[in-house]
């Protein structure tokens, strides 16, 4: 219930990110503990597939991926809000057809 909780706290802002490297995540949930006085365990397999089926019910594009910043790698979490409706945009090459 606790990992849920943080998830639901947080994830708006991960989306607005869309990435999150395992550092601040770990940094972020150890707070999370700390301020509610709960002992901190790092995140491990069963909580990415929290976070997984919580994007998946909840229209989130979720994957665990690694980004690189001044030649630097960063493993983390990346975080997108699915389309859902289409936009309302007309391709003009298949309008051309008709």
């Amino acid at each position: 219930m606790q990992k849920l909780q943080f998830i639901k706290e947080n994830i708006d802002q991960w989306i607005r990110d869309g990435f999150i490297s395992n550092h601040e995540f770990n940094r972020q949930y150890k707070a999370f503990c700390k301020k509610r006085g709960r002992k901190y365990k790092p995140a491990d397999l069963t909580f990415n597939r929290m976070i997984q089926e919580y994007c998946f019910f909840n229209s989130i594009i979720f994957y665990p991926t690694h980004k690189w910043d001044n030649s630097v790698r960063f493993i983390g979490r990346q975080f997108s809000k699915k389309e859902t409706t289409k936009p309302n945009v007309r391709n003009p090459i298949a309008s051309s057809l008709f």
